[in-house]
């Protein structure tokens, strides 16, 4: 490696789910010397070391999570090109002819670009190692006047470099600290502390109550996480245990907005409550499931939550409990980012970066202080590392190197990996259940058919005082002749403007018809799809065919069916976790 290159960092666009995989194997080849990062089994930076000097190997999509094209559209660089990646594996890379047909181009090229694309070469063969170099080198082009477009506008509002930082959260993080973070308030909680508030932290509130309406109004908060991070107290700062009802020591502590409180409780919900508020997770068979039931249960909920559930006639025994001090302190940091929002032309560039800042610290701060790490060594080292380390994972990379995923047991100061700067459960699962209980106020209050986390579909409209482009206000989102919701996270609508479908993890189209035809009990919509499978230890990605079934489920709450079988309503499970006990 040159010299002038030590210290540089080499990005590439999705390289912790693509290259990367077919990158590694190459890289520990040439060097002993290979440090490599992960998270959730994505590669999120390889360190390669020869001699003296080194040189970083990153994702891009980890700091500016979309895709190539939008970016190059939203900073206003040349258009990304379009490939026949189908076409590759058909035929040797020397191949010099006809454009391959439009069916070996991805599904979104519409008839118009793959015209214009296939007329340059009107009188041309097409040659597919040239093109394949040609589409590279565009690729390499954009995401370098991209980056340095993105670096120079993190560098010129927060005075940081964006090489320091891994992935968005952790440049939020530093933007954070240092702009906007007065005093060290925000501590690593860890070991029993971090496993009791872990077991309270729940994500969003997300419930079909109504499969089906018409005439449906769609809203969805402005900056939802983002509102209750920057305007609500925090817990900051080490806690203090207690056990049994720290209430009746202090009865006014519910509104003493200087503390914060995560409780263990015994609940009981009434059964005749057709929306319950509280969380809980609910094992059915070998899943557990996030549901909001009635009956009885034990659980750890913040100062928040038990308040606004004392509110709805929940009954409720404290049994111990952590008490934090308070205070808001991302006012500023959430101030600033929405100010530059706002004053943004909606998808330029300014405007990315803020959003994607704003919506990216608060789930920072849920992340495990104790993770594994990964190394890359040599066979014989296996055992050595076996005596002293847990060994929780091994690929081979087929040249007598393999990666590793291990932890210390005895390092109780555990450093993390990469960039930590600060983490603190509390704080993230303080957010999410401000948010839940900011969006329950409105659920109880109109007629619901359908919400997921910061949206609501509801029959009628809300009141124009919660309406309006201001943070934590509603935004209108659309008016629906109908609606179909099937499940979380499977809906479908129609109006004016025509029909919207939305399956997770389903890539190819469904019809509004189609999710309305799966009403009746025992229908499905079997629909095949690719899905790719990496293999670090190989160096390969492979394509394989999969069904995707969609159909109704009652994950979340019990179904409704009439008479003739067809799917009319919800209600919330009942659960009695006091027997288990007996």
């Amino acid at each position: 490696m040159l010299r002038k290159y030590h210290g540089h960092v080499v990005y590439l666009h999705n390289f912790s789910r693509f290259d990367g995989i077919f990158l590694l194997r190459v890289i520990s080849d040439l060097s002993d010397k290979v440090e490599p990062i992960k998270r959730k089994g994505d590669l999120i930076n390889v360190h390669l070391f020869f001699s003296e000097y080194s040189i970083h190997f990153r994702d891009s999509n980890l700091l500016l999570h979309s895709s190539l094209g939008s970016l190059a559209e939203a900073f206003h660089v040349d258009e990304k090109g379009i490939f026949p990646y189908k076409f590759i594996n058909e035929v040797p890379l020397d191949y010099e002819g006809p454009v391959p047909d439009k069916t070996y181009f991805d599904g979104k090229v519409s008839t118009s670009t793959y015209s214009a694309y296939k007329n340059r070469f009107k009188d041309l063969n097409w040659n597919l190692r040239n093109e394949t170099e040609l589409y590279c080198i565009n690729d390499s082009y954009l995401l370098w006047h991209i980056f340095k477009a993105f670096n120079k506008e993190i560098f010129d509002q927060f005075r940081l470099n964006i090489n320091k930082f891994l992935t968005l959260s952790s440049l939020s993080m530093g933007i954070l600290k240092s702009n906007f973070l007065k005093d060290e308030t925000i501590c690593i909680l860890d070991g029993s502390i971090f496993k009791y508030i872990r077991s309270g932290y729940r994500g969003g509130y997300v419930e079909v109550f109504k499969p089906y309406g018409q005439d449906i109004t769609g809203y969805d908060v402005v900056s939802l996480f983002p509102f209750i991070m920057g305007f609500s107290p925090m817990p900051v700062g080490q806690p203090t245990a207690f056990k049994g009802d720290f209430l009746k020591a202090y009865p006014n502590i519910l509104q003493d907005e200087s503390k914060y409180l995560f409780l263990k409780v015994e609940v009981e919900c009434p059964s005749s409550m057709e929306k319950p508020f509280l969380l809980h997770r609910l094992r059915k068979g070998h899943v557990w499931h996030t549901v909001a039931p009635t009956g009885k249960w034990t659980g750890i909920y913040t100062k928040v939550e038990y308040r606004r559930a004392l509110e709805l006639g929940y009954k409720i025994k404290i049994i111990d409990g952590l008490m934090f001090n308070a205070k808001i302190i991302f006012r500023e940091y959430v101030s600033a980012l929405y100010d530059i929002k706002l004053n943004s032309e909606k998808g330029s560039p300014r405007y990315i970066i803020a959003k994607l800042l704003l919506n990216s610290l608060y789930g920072r701060f849920a992340i495990d202080p104790y993770l594994y790490k990964h190394k890359l060594i040599s066979e014989d080292q296996l055992d050595e590392y076996a005596l002293n380390y847990k060994i929780e994972d091994i690929d081979s990379l087929g040249n007598g190197k393999l990666l590793i995923r291990y932890f210390d047991e005895k390092v109780v100061d555990y450093k993390p990996e990469y960039q930590m700067m600060s983490t603190s459960i509390a704080i993230s699962a303080a957010i999410t259940a401000g948010a839940r209980t900011y969006m329950n106020y409105f659920l109880l209050n109109y007629d619901v058919y359908y919400t997921d986390t910061d949206s609501a579909y509801i029959k009628g409209k809300l009141d124009p005082k919660f309406v309006g482009d201001t943070i934590g206000q509603f935004k209108l989102e659309g008016v629906f002749d109908e609606v179909v919701f099937l499940a979380p996270k499977v809906r479908g609508s129609t109006n004016s403007f025509g029909e919207e479908t939305r399956v997770k993890g389903l890539k190819s189209p469904v019809t509004f018809n189609q999710l309305k035809s799966l009403f009746y009990k025992d229908q499905s919509l079997e629909i095949i799809q690719d899905k790719f499978y990496g293999s670090i230890g190989e160096g390969s990605i492979s394509i394989k065919n999969e069904i995707y079934t969609v159909m109704v489920t009652e994950n979340k709450r019990e179904l409704i069916f009439d008479e003739s079988g067809r799917f009319v309503g919800t209600k919330p499970f009942h659960i009695d976790e006091t027997l288990k006990n007996h």
